[in-house]
């Protein structure tokens, strides 16, 4: 291992308060690859396609300040063996780091076999040439050129990855799509699945946080290959996965109505004082596939009106629409329930309408609604005003 040298760049000697200096040495010595793994992989963080000097105060953001010790240790075997060139300004009796150097980028990428940048750009003109049939997928293939080249490409295997998924329709958990787009559970970070939550509907997609449950009560059992399933004895209401209700043999019981009720709140309280002849099932906003498929299965044992419980403002009025949709194509009747004209009245309190919600109630006046949708339609319009059925159901 060479010595480290000193070289002056700003200032009268390295004793001038204003001096800035580089350090170095002059021969590249040991493997990187051999460094322990929370600084190997700390390394790969730091080398950039085309980036020979990077700040220090960005390198040090990269580790974070759980791993500023592996930063920094990483930082001095890059320097004593060569790999790194540290420029630093004197502060006082102190010299700080403020930027770092990687003379031999090159050899550091072929080492970690880390695609050489021209490859990148190939790489990249062949994926943006791509065609999403998707529409939210292609906006968001085509706003990946705003992102570094490296990242497009990750993040475009990512889109690609959700292509496949969603053409083989499949749906799971974010582990499951992680498994399927990296081959590792964990393998997609927090940026990247805030990054796809932000370009495309997830749920809408199949793909969930968690195992989803379908919340419901009522006097319905459930024959599965290990046992039955009573609804009914439950003081409150039972969580089903999609899996168990899709798998399930067979179905007894009839309720007089299925009550769809939207609000988390209510829906706990309508289920715990249900009459014994009523199926109260929470209705999660706009009903995901996974939740109308799950009442497609039930329908077809337990055939019974929707009563649909939703918040009297434009979106809740929109979600009733949707999820009568599953009714409709069972040839079942359904009705709003507790979303008339007087519920948005009575409601202790109401907000104002958003231009969103405006918008929306336009789109919704120009289309055909149930009287009782219209008529809460036109009060809000009217009122300009809007509610929220916790505060009442």
């Amino acid at each position: 291992m060479s010595s480290i040298e000193s070289e002056l760049i700003a200032g009268t000697s390295l004793a001038s308060p204003q001096a800035s200096r580089r350090r170095f040495v002059r021969e590249t010595t040991g493997a990187p690859l051999a460094l322990p793994n929370a600084q190997s992989d700390l390394l790969l963080r730091w080398i950039k396609p085309n980036q020979v000097r990077r700040k220090w105060t960005t390198l040090l953001a990269d580790a974070g300040s759980q791993h500023l010790e592996t930063a920094l240790k990483l930082a001095d075997w890059l320097l004593r063996h060569g790999w790194s060139v540290q420029y630093e300004k004197r502060a006082g009796s102190r010299w700080n780091v403020t930027w770092l150097e990687f003379p031999q980028l090159t050899a550091l990428r072929e080492l970690f076999k880390l695609p050489n940048p021209d490859q990148l750009s190939n790489d990249w003109a062949n994926a943006s040439r791509h065609h999403f049939a998707t529409t939210d997928i292609a906006t968001a293939h085509a706003a990946l050129a705003e992102q570094p080249l490296s990242r497009r490409l990750q993040r475009f295997n990512l889109l690609k990855s959700l292509a496949l998924w969603l053409d083989k329709n499949r749906q799971g958990t974010r582990r499951d799509f992680a498994l399927l787009a990296r081959g590792d559970s964990k393998g997609i970070t927090t940026a990247e699945w805030n990054w796809l939550a932000a370009a495309v509907d997830l749920e809408k997609s199949g793909i969930f946080e968690h195992t989803p449950h379908l919340l419901i009560a009522g006097p319905i059992r459930l024959h599965t290959a290990t046992g039955i399933i009573d609804l009914n004895a439950s003081a409150d209401w039972s969580a089903l996965t999609p899996e168990t209700i899709a798998t399930a043999q067979r179905c007894d019981g009839q309720p007089r109505a299925w009550r769809l009720i939207e609000n988390l709140t209510s829906f706990e309280r309508s289920a715990r004082q249900r009459t014994p002849d009523m199926a109260v099932v929470w209705l999660p906003g706009f009903p995901p596939s996974w939740w109308q498929e799950c009442m497609r299965h039930l329908l077809i044992a337990a055939p019974a009106p929707a009563e649909i419980a939703c918040d009297p403002d434009p979106a809740g009025i929109a979600i009733a629409l949707q999820a009568a949709k599953v009714w409709e194509a069972a040839h079942l009747p359904w009705q709003p329930f507790a979303m008339h004209r007087d519920n948005l009245l009575a409601a202790p309190q109401r907000k104002p309408l958003t231009e969103h919600d405006r918008q929306q109630l336009a789109q919704l006046l120009s289309t055909t609604l149930p009287p009782a949708l219209y008529q809460l339609a036109a009060t809000l319009l009217e009122l300009g005003e809007k509610a929220e059925q916790e505060s009442y159901l």
